[in-house]
């Protein structure tokens, strides 16, 4: 076998569900290029159904390879794991709840061979609620790196779900890091930092459920602590100045404290998708 070009990293844990990573597992199937292999984390114990059809892609396609961790120890030492596990020169991030587009892989795998300055190519994510089909939004981010970049000084500019790295890049950069639910965007940052080339496909690449417990996930203490620590790390590190600092503070402070979650869905959904 030559050198593997593309590996697929994704995860699970205790609530994931097993219907919806059966047809997460089939869109990775169905592309029209395939990964050369799928690394699937188990992090911490998993639920029987789970366990059950994880064994049962195991016996079928040769190309898994699952670890399994005793305990559960965060997406992003998951993530990271996962990475270092990976031999393909381009790493594909999925979900166990997300399908992809049948021409993903596909596509950024086209756009990072012709772009070889490019470190991690991500692209767009139609929404659904579970349950349907049916598109009730889309989080379309900046296309060009400098766009991009200059995004990320309040707002995440990668659409995570979608993203594929460059390996070597990647791990120059520090590979995942535990970061309760910013994880990628401490990544970004730490690639920022390493000059790495940012980019995203003006093409739908990954069709994601949403759901109401996901905005209640988007507020609270906890997660703004990590938003404040997230942005003093890019104010210590120069990627903004103190005025930014401030203002994003503030700006998340009254998102995630005096908004109800119905107020804060429907500003996520109708103000911060693009």
């Amino acid at each position: 076998m030559g050198k593997m070009r593309l590996s697929v990293a994704i995860s699970v844990y205790l609530q994931s569900s097993a219907s919806q990573f059966r047809e997460a597992m089939d869109s990775i199937l169905r592309q029209t290029v395939p990964a050369d292999e799928i690394i699937l984390v188990a992090d911490g114990p998993i639920s029987d159904a789970l366990k059950k059809d994880l064994l049962a892609y195991q016996q079928k396609i040769k190309e898994l390879h699952t670890i399994f961790l005793e305990e559960n120890q965060s997406l992003g030492m998951a993530m990271r794991i996962a990475v270092e596990k990976a031999k393909g020169k381009y790493i594909a991030r999925m979900d166990s709840d997300d399908i992809c587009e049948p021409n993903r892989f596909e596509l950024q795998l086209k756009y990072l061979e012709s772009h070889p300055k490019v470190s991690v190519v991500g692209g767009i994510i139609s929404e659904f609620m579970d349950g349907t089909q049916e598109t009730v939004g889309q989080r379309i981010p900046p296309m060009e790196d400098a766009e991009i970049k200059k995004y990320m000084r309040s707002r995440n500019g990668m659409n995570h779900v979608t993203v594929m790295f460059n390996r070597e890049k990647l791990i120059e950069a520090g590979n995942y890091e535990p970061f309760y639910s910013l994880e990628d965007y401490y990544l970004w940052c730490r690639m920022m930092m390493h000059d790495c080339v940012f980019a995203n496909i003006p093409e739908v690449l990954v069709k994601v459920r949403v759901s109401k417990e996901m905005y209640n996930r988007r507020g609270g203490c906890r997660y703004y602590k990590m938003e404040c620590a997230l942005f003093k790390f890019m104010k210590d590190n120069q990627l903004i100045g103190t005025g930014r600092f401030v203002y994003n503070l503030a700006i998340r402070g009254i998102v995630q404290f005096l908004l109800p979650t119905n107020i804060r869905r429907f500003i996520y959904q109708k103000f911060l998708r693009r």
